[in-house]
Parts: structure tokens; C-alpha cells; sequence
């Protein structure tokens, strides 16, 4: 492939805005269990309602104000064994590959062991408070590379420097990125991107506001699913049948032709799509914290991404000829 290139993005942008909430809140009244809310919020609605501020919890507390004292469904959710990467892009990089040291990794019962550490090739799950050095991710899926930042930081802080400077915390998929890692440094506990978020909203966002109510949480031993009662929070069996809140909020798309030069004249950029799209949308997520901002590729009548600007110039003299 020569020269410059043409593509185009879809930049799919939820509420950039800070001030702009336009998201409905919906109370249903048909009694379903938690995993049925879920599927009828998806279908008619966006989801199960997300809770992100007093604010949102003040309007889901009014739109199920006749149901104050009794119980509705909303979409937070207790996922215990459910570790990821820090870079999302799960068709890539699945978990399919781990290196637990003995008795690791601990049952999440105290929520608070929730990230990971690397030391000689073996993998601790530990407070994503602790501060360690790290590894960043900095190459491809088709070629992986890493850079071993030193400066002691917490795990998120650790995810942020990478996103900026870098791509992501390290993934690490195999035996062989893991003896990179190994060999890398030795004898220091060293973050790694791997971590689970034991609570977790139904439209994938992290926890980041709570409203339990007193002796709540209890770590899923009450039942997995979070329930609205009386204001609070608490969890409970997802097999209850109750009302439930379901928000739905608008999606705007933008279409954006822009051009990519390849960085070397052998450089196909078919196969580097996927990774460029993600790198793009790890840095918006780092640079507008809170927005759901996403791109992705919008192909072509041909099936490609990518058409040289040579190429597409030629075609439009055909036509015109």
C-alpha cells in the first residue's frame, strides 16, 4: 500500500457534554426477575438503569416514588470471579491464559483485592491501592512489546500514565509474553492490567457511586443482584420478581473522513485496523473520563476499510470520463 490513505470513522458520542443528562428513567411494572429486567430494559429501553451520582439515585428514587417502602430492581450487579484486562477489546484479549501463584487468587468475600501483580512470573491478586511499579503495553496484538515504568504508582494511576503515554497497562496472553515479562524484572511486584470489579452496572460501567444501606453490602451472600428500598441500596437473590427502573438515552453517530499515513512503506493497515481503533479509543476514554465516546470503522460497499487516495481519485475520473 503507497502513500496516504482515506478512511472513514463512526464516532459515536453519548452525552459529551458534562452538564447534558439525557437519559430516561422508566419504571416498569411487570414482576421480573433480575436477568429478566435486564433482557426487557435491553429490548424496549437502553438497560437496567445505571447509578453514577446522587442525582441519578434522587430520579430513580422519584420515578419508582410509589414503591418507596417496597423493592425495585436497578442494574448493578456482584460478579466475583469475573477478571479482565484493562484494554477492552475482549474478542483479542481473553482470559485465556493465567499464572496464579499458589492459593491466588483469593476469594473477593472483603471486595478488596481486586487487582494484579506480577513477581517472577507469577500472579497475585492484591488492593489496586498498593503502589508498584508497572508494565505498559506498547506494541500490537500482532506484536506485542512492553516498557517497565518504575516510579511506584496505584493500579489506576498506572492504567492512566499508560493510556497517555503508551497504549494500556500489559496484557499478557501466553507462556512467552510472560517469561518477557520475567525476565523484564525480577524480584519486584510489578502491576499488570489484569483486575475484576466485583460490582458492576448491566451496561458494562464501573462502580463509582454508592447508596447502600446500613449492613450492605454483603458481598453477594445475600444474592448477587442490587435492589432500591427505601432510598438504598441492598443486595439480594436475583430471583426475586419485582418492578424495576429501565433508562434509555439517545446515541449520536458521526461520520469523520480523516487520513492515515502508514508508519513504513511494509506496514499493512488492514491488519493493524483493530489495533488502531482501540488505541483511539483507549486515549478519548483517558482524555474525557466519564463520556462514551467510541470509534469504529464503517466499511465500505467492497467489504475494506482502508482505500488508497490514489486509487479512489482514479475511480472518480472513470466515472466522470
Amino acid at each position: 500500500m503507497e502513500g496516504k490513505v482515506q478512511l472513514i470513522v463512526i464516532l459515536i458520542e453519548l452525552c459529551f457534554l458534562p452538564a447534558c443528562d439525557p437519559r430516561e428513567y422508566n419504571l416498569v411494572k411487570l414482576a421480573f426477575t433480575w436477568t429478566e429486567a435486564q433482557n426487557y430494559c435491553r429490548s424496549k429501553y437502553t438497560d437496567l438503569v445505571t447509578i453514577e451520582n446522587s442525582e441519578e439515585n434522587d430520579k430513580a428514587i422519584d420515578v419508582s416514588r410509589e414503591f418507596y417502602t417496597g423493592h425495585v430492581w436497578i442494574g448493578l450487579r456482584f460478579y466475583p470471579w469475573k477478571w479482565e484486562w484493562s484494554m477492552k477489546k475482549k474478542s483479542k484479549y481473553a482470559i485465556d491464559f493465567s499464572n496464579w501463584a499458589n492459593n491466588e487468587p483469593n476469594k473477593p468475600t472483603d471486595g478488596r483485592e481486586n487487582c494484579v501483580v506480577t513477581r517472577n512470573g507469577l500472579w497475585f491478586d492484591t488492593s489496586c491501592d498498593g503502589t508498584w511499579g508497572f508494565f505498559c503495553f506498547t506494541g500490537s496484538s500482532v506484536s506485542p512489546n512492553f516498557k517497565f515504568i518504575s516510579t511506584p504508582m496505584n493500579w489506576i494511576t498506572a492504567v492512566e500514565y499508560c493510556r497517555r503515554h503508551h497504549v494500556d497497562l500489559a496484557v499478557v496472553r501466553n507462556l512467552t509474553e510472560n517469561n518477557q515479562l520475567k525476565e523484564m524484572v525480577k524480584d519486584e511486584f510489578t502491576w499488570i492490567g489484569l483486575y475484576r470489579d466485583p460490582w458492576k452496572w448491566s451496561d458494562g460501567k464501573p462502580i463509582s457511586y454508592t447508596k447502600w444501606n446500613i449492613g450492605e453490602p454483603n458481598q453477594g451472600v445475600n444474592g448477587p443482584c442490587v435492589l432500591l428500598h427505601n432510598g438504598h441500596w441492598e443486595d439480594h437473590t436475583c430471583e426475586r420478581t419485582l418492578f424495576f427502573v429501565c433508562s434509555k438515552y439517545p446515541v449520536w453517530k458521526k461520520i469523520v473522513r480523516v487520513k492515515v499515513t502508514p508508519t513504513s512503506i511494509t506496514e499493512n493497515l488492514h491488519e493493524s485496523a483493530e489495533d488502531i481503533v482501540l488505541q483511539w479509543n483507549q486515549r478519548v476514554r483517558a482524555l474525557y473520563p466519564g463520556h462514551d465516546i467510541r470509534f469504529s470503522w464503517r466499511k465500505q460497499p467492497d467489504g475494506k476499510i482502508f482505500h488508497s487516495e490514489k486509487k479512489e481519485k482514479e475511480e472518480i475520473s472513470n466515472m466522470c470520463s
